[in-house]
């Protein structure tokens, strides 16, 4: 019984800050229907010049928009892929498997979605589609918007003064620390 119970006190807390953590995992801003639907497997990496053969399969990508295009019944935004992090944040652009275009029917402000926003975003694959990256060609995969969440920019943290203040004022302007003080 004894042994028992501290087996219990020892795996407690693996036990409860896993659950935290899967918690805080789930916790990705798109709808629940589009999160149950989703094939996480499906990277951009591995349906890359295969769109055709995953289509109408539903995804959750998200990245960088690198472009808006409102045409007259549709936008394009044109997104660097990243890979998600916690709550499905996109993470670094260095980490990026290239790109991807996405669709919608409905106008999308380009002052919302402007270049260096970070999205994510959940819908069905749809065709392929040719475009160019300079004088190169690109096949984009084409993703048909459901659900699309924009991450507002971070705050910067606040950070206390450096070494250099004395006493609340700068290392310059204290009379003892001015630099022709004797």
């Amino acid at each position: 019984m004894i042994g028992a119970r501290h087996k219990v006190r020892r795996w407690l807390p693996l036990v409860l800050c896993s659950l935290a953590i899967l918690a805080a995992g789930c916790a990705c801003p798109l709808s629940e229907s589009v999160r149950q639907r989703a094939r996480r497997e499906l990277t951009l990496d591995r349906v890359k010049n295969q769109a055709n053969t995953y289509r109408d399969e539903t995804v959750i990508w998200g990245g960088i928009v690198l472009e808006c295009r409102n045409e007259k019944e549709r936008t394009d935004l044109v997104i660097l892929e990243t890979p998600l992090g916690p709550a499905c944040k996109p993470g670094e652009p260095r980490q990026s498997r290239g790109r991807f275009m996405a669709r919608t029917g409905q106008f999308l402000d380009p002052e919302v979605y402007t270049k260096g926003t970070r999205v994510v975003l959940g819908g069905k694959l749809a065709e392929e589609e040719t475009g160019k990256i300079g004088d190169a060609d690109y096949t984009y995969p084409v993703i048909l918007v459901e659900d699309i969440y924009v991450y507002e920019d971070e705050e910067p943290e606040y950070r206390a003064p450096g070494p250099w203040y004395y006493h609340g004022y700068p290392y310059t302007s204290h009379p003892m620390r001015h630099p022709w003080y004797p």
